[in-house]
């Protein structure tokens, strides 16, 4: 590296800047996603597994954490008749909503709708409804991006 001209060294530089930026970015969206849904995810051993082990025991901390300070700052002053209502409130994922995704495999045409078909190539990026292609992630023949 130390040999390289000092513009190919600085556009090396740079390159490697941005893919940290990426990564940080990548991450820190990640962990965002983990907070917002994380009783959601600790209650779902399926959704659980998905995680890295350090992202399982975050997600388990921050939705102790969670409930701990809901506990502290509202719920311990309410009413005893009030305690005991459903306090069912956990968010869950809109698998109605698009993603980003790549094609790893293969999958030919597939229909999306009553008037939405596509030709699902290798290599290929989509910008598609989660809920028809929950299966295809599961398999790994689509990754989300």
């Amino acid at each position: 590296m130390n040999d390289m001209d000092p513009c190919a060294r600085l556009l090396h530089e740079l390159q490697i800047d941005r893919i940290r930026f990426l990564l940080a970015s990548y991450l820190r969206a990640r962990l965002l996603k983990i907070e917002k849904y994380a009783e959601y995810i600790t209650n779902n051993d399926d959704m659980l597994e998905l995680l890295s082990e350090r992202e399982q025991i975050f997600a388990k901390q921050y939705s102790e954490l969670e409930q701990s300070h809901l506990q502290t700052m509202f719920l311990n002053g309410l009413p005893d008749q009030l305690k005991s209502a459903d306090q069912n409130t956990t968010p869950e994922p809109d698998t109605n909503t698009f993603v980003f995704c790549k094609v790893r495999e293969n999958i030919g045409r597939f229909q999306l709708s009553e008037d939405d078909i596509v030709n699902l190539n290798a290599g290929d990026t989509y910008v598609l409804e989660y809920e028809p292609i929950i299966p295809f992630i599961e398999r790994g023949q689509i990754d989300l991006i």
